[in-house]
């Protein structure tokens, strides 16, 4: 138990020394403040998109997101727009929060990584970021293990 709690601790050490790029998409100021609170500490470079003008000119943008945090409550076509992130930046993991889970196993069929009711617990939003980034990035997680 405490190896696997210093081998955690060291994935975290290592993605906070990361320059990984997230975006978190929501047009919910509480759920976007609570989203971005709970990963600031451990991510150095997060983005917000309220609105639909923002999220045009970031997708238009030459540079890329690791992860991709979106509000699925507060968006029309969460399917375009996951659509559109995959297409703009095939290689970022998707987290989606929302207050409906129904169709959560197709979400994560399409492509997303994790999905989380709201509201959105604040471990379970940071376990799911590492674990996300973690993915993205195996060679680097393997030498943190080492």
């Amino acid at each position: 138990m405490l190896f696997a709690q210093s081998e955690r601790a060291y994935q975290i050490h290592l993605l906070a020394n990361q320059h990984s790029k997230v975006l978190v998409i929501s047009k919910d100021t509480l759920c976007t403040e609570s989203i971005v609170e709970a990963i600031q500490s451990l991510l150095r470079h997060v983005d917000i998109a309220t609105n639909d003008g923002e999220l045009r000119w970031v997708l238009n943008q030459k540079h890329s997101f690791q992860l991709v945090i979106i509000d699925a409550d507060s968006l029309g076509s969460l399917y375009g727009l996951m659509d559109a992130i995959k297409f703009t930046w095939p290689h970022s993991e998707l987290i989606l929060v929302s207050e409906d889970m129904h169709s959560w196993m197709e979400l994560i069929q399409r492509g997303a990584y994790e999905m989380l009711p709201k509201p959105v617990n604040s471990d379970d939003l940071v376990w799911a970021v590492i674990g996300a980034l973690l993915k993205r990035t195996p060679s680097q997680a393997m030498c943190a293990v080492s």
